[in-house]
C-alpha cells in the first residue's frame, strides 16, 4: 500500500504535470491568435476598406431617391445632387432635375457643378494646412508679417494686425465682422478693392474674444496665402488642393465657371438675376461637384491620405478637426479650421461629427463626416435659402444601417 506522502508527491507530480500542459496549451493557442491577428483583416475600427461587414443600402437609396424626386416635383429645388460614402465605398451619387440653362434642358448628374459657397471655407483651410506643412505659412505668426503694409480699423485695441494670426482668421475669432458693407457691390469692382474694404472695415470685436463667423476674414486669409505664393488666389488652390485630390471639375476660376455650359443655374425666387462672380473667393466662391467632393470627402475619411499618398500628415490633419485648431484639451464642439464639430445622437449612441453648410447667390449645400463610422454626405442644390433640414433623416437611416450590418 502506498503511503500518504508517496500519494501526497504523485498528486503533486500529477497536478504540476497538469499545471504544465494547461499552461502549454494556453501558450499555444495566444500565439495562434496572435499570428491569427496579423494576418487576418480587422473588421473593427476605422480602418475598414474591405471588411467582410455587409451593408445593404438598398432601400435607403429607394427611399430618398423618392424624396428628393418628390421635393423636386413640388419645385422646392430645380435641382439637386448628392453623394454617400462609406469608407473607399461610393454608395450613392446621383442629381436630379435641371440645370435651368437658357431654355435648353440639362439633366443634373453627379458631374455637374454647383456653388459650394461656404464649403469652401473647408477648402481653403486645408490648402492654408498644406501651405503650413510645407513650410510657406504659419499657423500663429501675426497677419502683419505677410502683409506689412496692413493697418486694420479696429475701435478695441491699437495695431490688430500685430495679434491677428492665420489661426484666427480660419476659426472666425479675428474680429472681422461677416461681411463688408454693401458686398454686392463688388461684383464689377476690383480684387484689390474688395481686400481694401476689408481692411478698412472696422472690426466689431477684440481679437480672440469671441466667435464671430466672418467670410471676410477668410478671404483676407485667402489673400496672404496668394501673396506669400505669388500667384492668384485661384492657382494657389489648384496646385494646393484641386490638383492633389484630382478634384479636376472643381475651380475657383471665373472664367472656367462661365465656360461650363453644364453647371446648375443658381435660383432665388426673391432675385430673378444672380451673379455669378462673387467677391468673397476664399470664403464662398468655389465650384464643384459630387464627383469632386466625393473625393474631398475620402481624403478626410482616410485621415489625410489619399491612394497617391499622404495629402496631410496626422499633426495637420488632426488640427484641421480641432477646434481653434488646438490638438491638446480638444474642445468636443466649436468651429475648426473650416468646419464645425459636433454631436449627432442616435438611440443611445452619441457620434461625433464634422459639418459645414453653404448658402447664398441662388445655392444651398451641406456636408457630413462621421469618421468612427466612415461615413461623408454630400448635398448640393441650385436653391438659394432651401431648406435642408430633410438631411437629418438621411443620416438617421444611415447610423442605423451602419449601427447593424447583414
Amino acid at each position: 500500500m502506498a503511503s500518504s506522502t508517496f500519494v501526497e508527491e504523485y498528486d503533486i507530480i500529477n497536478d504540476y504535470r497538469t499545471y504544465k500542459k494547461e499552461k502549454m496549451e494556453k501558450a499555444t493557442t495566444t500565439i495562434v491568435l496572435i499570428l491569427l491577428a496579423c494576418v487576418l483583416p480587422t473588421t473593427q475600427g476605422r480602418q475598414n476598406p474591405k471588411s467582410e461587414v455587409h451593408y445593404d443600402f438598398s432601400s435607403f437609396i429607394e427611399k430618398h431617391r423618392k424624396t428628393i424626386k418628390d421635393k423636386i416635383d413640388a419645385k422646392e429645388a430645380r435641382c439637386i445632387a448628392i453623394g454617400v460614402v462609406h469608407g473607399d465605398d461610393v454608395i450613392w451619387a446621383e442629381g436630379f432635375g435641371n440645370a435651368e440653362q437658357s431654355g435648353s434642358e440639362i439633366n443634373v448628374n453627379r458631374e455637374t457643378n454647383f456653388a459650394v459657397m461656404s464649403l469652401s471655407k473647408l477648402m481653403t483651410a486645408l490648402a492654408i494646412s498644406r501651405a503650413i506643412q510645407e513650410g510657406h505659412l504659419d499657423l500663429d505668426q501675426p497677419i502683419s508679417n505677410y502683409l506689412p503694409d496692413l493697418n486694420l480699423n479696429s475701435p478695441f485695441e491699437d495695431k490688430p494686425e500685430d495679434t491677428i494670426t492665420l489661426r484666427h482668421l480660419l476659426c472666425h475669432r479675428a474680429g472681422f465682422p461677416h461681411f463688408v458693407e454693401d458686398i454686392t457691390s463688388y461684383e464689377k469692382k476690383s480684387y484689390r478693392e474688395y481686400i481694401k474694404a476689408i481692411e478698412t472695415e472696422p472690426l466689431i470685436h477684440k481679437v480672440d474674444g469671441q466667435m464671430a463667423y466672418s467670410n471676410s476674414g477668410y478671404d483676407l486669409a485667402g489673400h496672404i496665402l496668394a501673396k506669400v505664393y505669388g500667384k492668384t488666389f485661384e492657382k494657389s488652390m489648384e496646385e494646393l488642393l484641386f490638383a492633389p485630390l484630382k478634384m479636376d471639375q472643381s475651380t475657383l476660376d471665373y472664367n472656367e465657371v462661365v465656360k461650363n455650359k453644364e453647371r446648375a443655374i443658381g435660383y432665388n425666387e426673391d432675385t430673378p438675376v444672380l451673379p455669378v462672380k462673387i467677391p468673397c473667393f476664399a470664403s464662398g466662391g468655389a465650384f464643384s461637384n459630387i464627383n469632386d467632393m466625393i473625393k474631398l470627402m475620402k481624403m478626410i475619411l482616410s485621415e489625410g491620405k489619399t491612394k497617391d499618398g499622404i495629402f496631410l500628415k496626422k499633426e495637420y490633419f488632426e488640427r484641421v478637426l480641432s477646434p481653434r485648431g488646438i490638438l491638446k484639451d480638444q474642445e468636443s464642439q466649436g468651429y475648426a479650421l473650416g468646419i464645425f464639430k459636433g454631436e449627432n445622437r442616435y438611440k443611445k449612441r452619441v457620434f461625433p461629427i464634422f459639418t459645414h453648410t453653404g448658402e447664398g447667390w441662388g445655392y444651398t449645400c451641406d456636408l457630413l463626416l462621421c469618421l468612427e463610422l466612415r461615413l461623408g454626405l454630400v448635398i448640393l442644390t441650385n436653391a438659394g435659402g432651401y431648406d435642408l433640414r430633410w438631411r437629418g433623416q438621411l443620416t438617421d437611416d444611415l447610423y442605423r444601417i451602419l449601427s447593424s450590418p447583414e
